[in-house]
């Protein structure tokens, strides 16, 4: 099954490169299969060994995707992993203090004025 070998080399690249999906068009990934049409053991075969290598699609491969329809494999677990560091960082920074320097404030007000 070459499929798993290139499943398991787009897995690598991933990791390697800390991407977090990689995009195939539907066609490409049926003929990167060496199939010449979708069936349903095709992507039976497909979705398990994503599975099993730890790997997820988004949307997942079924038989009523157009073939033009880009499908996002990622590995399983880090796109939620990256959300919640993410949100973690936006929060932390919005609980931090401000400095302005006087000068700021001394050339937008004028405190010495009466009015």
């Amino acid at each position: 099954m070459s499929y798993i070998a290139y499943l398991r080399s787009i897995k690598s690249k991933l990791q390697r490169t800390g991407k977090t999906q990689k995009s195939l068009r539907v066609k490409t990934i049926i003929e990167q299969f060496g199939y010449q049409r979708r069936s349903q053991s095709f992507i039976d075969d497909f979705n398990t060994a994503l599975d099993e290598l730890g790997l997820c699609a988004n949307p997942r491969l079924d038989l009523h995707i157009p073939l033009n329809t880009k499908i996002a494999i990622s590995l399983k677990g880090v796109e939620l992993i990256n959300q919640v560091a993410e949100s973690e960082s936006i929060s932390a920074k919005l609980t931090e203090a401000i400095s302005v320097k006087h000068d700021f404030f001394y050339y937008l007000f004028d405190f010495g004025s009466k009015q």
